[in-house]
């Protein structure tokens, strides 16, 4: 039934588009496969909306179209750049009362502009594709780093320990258990869509470089409230004790000061 209701659908978007002189349908009929995988591709980014946004957030419930998203060249030739990405020190500043220029709200994205965040943030560089989630992790990064201090800050434990904590929080041995819990490994885009090649595995990196660049992406569609609630509805705070793990070198001496390089 998934089936017909896919070929329905490729119908309905051929219709529009006849065939030119010199196209046969048989050639066209040779593309139908890779058509269908991308359709299928857009209701699994559509799936991955409603896990991570819909549950998350009211608001985006009541999407508007704002603005057409669009991407262009980065300096190495590759289409990371998202419209969300322009707008993200807009949405910073609102969320910092004494940070306002001015009264108006941020734009919402799109529901057309969320998945197709989702869809840069499931796209592995094997892929292929013109764009993957490479910059989006790197903001991640950052993201989950200060959540794990801000959680972490008010606990009564020594400084130290407390460092040790979040330094285990934002290793890839428990950001990949958090994103295989979540399944997040079943949306991701590893290997070039129309390519026989089967899916590598993929150890701790990738999972973890996965949620990283998740959070990159709800950073850009809900701002920080939204990464916040997010990673505290994840198994995640109390998956590790920090065993093992050391005290970066040059750390903070105090918690205030700890807490304030997290914000830097």
């Amino acid at each position: 039934m998934r089936s017909c209701g896919l070929l329905t659908r490729v119908a309905r978007f051929l219709r529009p588009h006849p065939l030119s002189e010199h196209q046969t349908l048989l050639s066209t009929l040779t593309l139908l496969p890779l058509l269908i995988k991308r359709l299928n591709r857009l209701e699994t980014i559509s799936d991955l909306r409603c896990l991570v946004v819909s549950s998350n957030s009211d608001e985006y419930g009541r999407l508007e179209f704002t603005e057409p998203l669009f991407q262009k060249e980065t300096y190495d030739g590759r289409r990371h750049a998202l419209k969300a990405e322009q707008r993200l020190l807009e949405r910073l500043l609102h969320e910092m009362p004494l940070c306002h220029t001015q009264e108006s709200s941020p734009k919402l994205l799109s529901k057309v502009e969320v998945e197709w965040v989702l869809e840069v943030v499931t796209t592995a560089t094997g892929a292929e594709e013109p764009y993957d989630y490479t910059r989006l992790a790197w903001l991640g990064d950052a993201v989950v780093f200060l959540i794990a201090v801000a959680l972490e800050y008010n606990q009564e434990t020594p400084l130290e320990s407390r460092q040790r904590k979040v330094a285990a929080l934002i290793s890839n041995r428990c950001l990949s258990k958090v994103a295989l819990a979540l399944g997040l490994d079943s949306f991701l885009n590893t290997v070039p869509l129309g390519s026989r090649k089967e899916a590598p595995l993929l150890g701790r990196k990738v999972p973890a470089d996965a949620l990283e660049a998740l959070l990159g992406g709800l950073l850009l569609i809900g701002g920080l409230p939204l990464c916040f609630r997010f990673m505290s509805s994840q198994p995640w705070f109390n998956t590790e004790d920090g065993d093992g793990y050391c005290v970066p070198l040059g750390s903070a001496t105090q918690a205030s000061t700890w807490l304030g390089a997290a914000l830097v």
